[in-house]
């Protein structure tokens, strides 16, 4: 009873990371799109944009970390952590 009530712990943090994600991108995509469309109709000089993509993205990437890429604390970790100590 105690790994499925885990695994279901677990579940849900995955779910809530990929919404916070999601929660992150959607301005990300929308600012970054009206900053191209303000640069294409100003004339296409300078590349501004990149400065608000790139460092935008940097901070995404972190997320995308946390979200994605970063796997669950498990029971071998914490035994691992508390053996340490």
């Amino acid at each position: 009873m105690t790994q499925a009530l885990d695994d279901t712990i677990a579940a849900a943090n995955q779910i809530r990371r990929w919404r916070d994600l999601a929660a992150y991108m959607t301005p990300y995509i929308v600012m970054n799109t009206v900053f191209l469309t303000a640069w294409a109709i100003s004339g296409r000089g300078y590349f501004w944009p990149a400065w608000t993509l790139l460092g935008w993205g940097v901070g995404l990437s972190f997320q995308h970390f946390h979200a994605v890429l970063r796997r669950p604390i498990s029971a071998r970790d914490v035994a691992v952590f508390a053996q340490s100590r």
